[in-house]
């Protein structure tokens, strides 16, 4: 059976995009033609996009769905990010 595409949950842009709970991610290397302005010379562009899975189930399929059409330029991930706590202590 062909596993399906599954939209992301989320498509990171910003760092507020980036969910505070653990969660599955996708991260796609992407290039891309960019117009340099200078005539008869065009440059290309690397980027990471950063895809959002709120389920392990709909990861998974989108990763199979990668697979079956040999789209292997990305990075699977489950994500649990880091809390960080601020102490300030201040003696005289």
């Amino acid at each position: 059976m062909a596993a399906k595409f599954e939209y992301a949950d989320k498509y990171v842009k910003s760092k507020s995009d980036i969910p505070k709970e653990p969660h599955w991610a996708i991260f796609e290397i992407k290039t891309v033609s960019v117009d340099t302005g200078y005539e008869g010379y065009n440059g290309t562009e690397t980027f990471v996009g950063y895809e959002v899975y709120l389920t392990e189930e709909k990861w998974k399929e989108q990763i199979a769905y990668k697979e079956e059409r040999s789209e292997r330029n990305y990075v699977a991930a489950k994500v649990n990010p880091a809390r960080i706590d601020i102490k300030i202590d201040v003696s005289v």
